[in-house]
């Protein structure tokens, strides 16, 4: 497509090339049934429930009472937060 007006005019690395398609849905979420796996950090609130923070999304903090829940709240919330299905998302408790 060499005869095409603006073909080729984007160069590997180049902010043209780099923000094009940035607004696509596929660049913000993995697509529809892929395994998303996070990692979960475990602590213990004050409050002597489990506070669980999530590194691959930053700001969020899930509480579980029991150890046992934790990866359930973690699903549960992050099902809530991206609006894909619970069982897209893999999680890997770090203590």
């Amino acid at each position: 497509m060499a005869g095409s007006p603006g073909a080729g005019s984007r160069e590997a690395g180049s902010p043209e090339a780099d923000s094009a398609g940035a607004d696509s849905a596929g660049d913000k979420e993995p697509p529809t049934g892929a395994v998303t796996t996070v990692t979960a950090v475990v602590s213990l609130a004050a409050d002597c429930w489990f506070e669980l923070q999530v590194a691959q999304y930053p700001g969020l903090v899930v509480h579980a009472a029991r150890l046992e829940d934790a990866e359930t709240a973690v699903v549960n919330a992050l099902s809530q937060l991206t609006g894909r299905d619970p069982g897209e998302f893999e999680v890997h408790l770090q203590y």
